[in-house]
């Protein structure tokens, strides 16, 4: 399946330039190709919002209790969070979430994806 491809070029470096310094002049310009090609739709949840419309049946999260959740169930559950946190945290412009890495942060993340409070 064709995937877009972004190619990035940077400036000459020295020839006597460190690993390290090469290694940063990659990373950003691959970190400027990333926010070049960005767009509205590259957002996490609104892939999962769509994969989980796709697969609604299928698995999609299981965790080391051994807790399962299908995508439709996952998507209900951070859409129930969503709606939550939308009421409890107001106009709050950042929010902070600990949690053990679970299906419960997962749905706790997605949730907070879906109020518009990750950004």
């Amino acid at each position: 399946m064709p995937l877009p491809v972004t190619v990035s070029f940077g400036k000459a470096m020295k020839s006597t330039a460190s690993a390290w310094e090469m290694r940063q002049a990659i990373m950003e310009l691959g970190s400027d190709a990333f926010v070049s090609r960005r767009r509205r739709d590259d957002l996490l949840h609104l892939h999962f919002l769509r994969t989980a419309r796709r697969y609604w049946r299928a698995i999609a999260l299981q965790d080391s209790t051994g807790r399962s959740f299908t995508f439709g169930e996952a998507l209900v559950g951070s859409l129930a969070f969503s709606r939550r946190f939308a009421r409890e945290l107001g106009d709050s412009k950042m929010v902070g979430v600990l949690l053990p890495a679970s299906s419960a942060g997962v749905l706790a993340n997605a949730g907070l994806s879906f109020a518009a409070r990750c950004r």
